[in-house]
């Protein structure tokens, strides 16, 4: 999913969507551009588990 990740080795940065698309909302308080991340998000997580990654949270 090269439009939604940009992998480096041992890291993935999930893409936000291009446009906010007018702060449009798609039930109340909740913005479309927001549901359009949380697509792009469990599309790479679930593409991780098929893989059988193993993803650990950031390191502080």
């Amino acid at each position: 999913i090269p439009y939604a990740t940009k992998p480096f080795l041992d890291d993935i940065a999930i893409c936000r969507p291009k446009t906010k698309y007018s702060n449009e909302e798609v039930k109340p308080r909740l913005r479309r551009f927001i549901v359009e991340y949380i697509k792009n998000l469990d599309e790479v997580l679930t593409n991780l588990k098929r893989v059988e990654l193993t993803v650990y949270r950031e390191k502080l």
